[in-house]
């Protein structure tokens, strides 16, 4: 069973850059399971979901296989027309442990135009 904390702001932020890649592969909305050591080392697990069920039993399941001071999360992208949300949750509850929102532009230039 996990015993390990809730990972940190900074360990959440680095589950995000590590899975934003494979969750964009599989659409909207994505959902894939990860484990946190007591080190705040982030390893992901091979498979992404295209749905939270599966999921959340996938991160239930590794959770029961952990040594001490690790921890099962589930990191989920859901993008809409002007919003990408990243959530890194707790695969037996779906609490949100961490929540990030980023706006979509649509090319760089409207980027530099928000900014003046």
């Amino acid at each position: 069973m996990s015993t390990g904390h809730a990972p940190t702001p900074q360990q959440c932020l680095q589950l995000i850059e590590t899975a934003r890649s494979e969750l964009r592969t599989i659409g909207n909305p994505a959902y894939l399971c990860a484990v946190v050591d007591a080190d705040g080392v982030c390893d992901i697990l091979p498979l992404v979901f295209s749905s939270a069920g599966p999921a959340i039993d996938h991160g239930c399941r590794a959770s029961r296989d952990l040594s001490d001071g690790q921890r099962a999360v589930l990191v989920a992208r859901q993008a809409d027309a002007s919003r990408l949300t990243f959530r890194v949750l707790c695969p037996s509850t779906m609490r949100t442990l961490h929540l990030l929102r980023e706006a979509l532009v649509e090319d760089e230039s409207a980027l530099a135009d928000a900014w003046c």
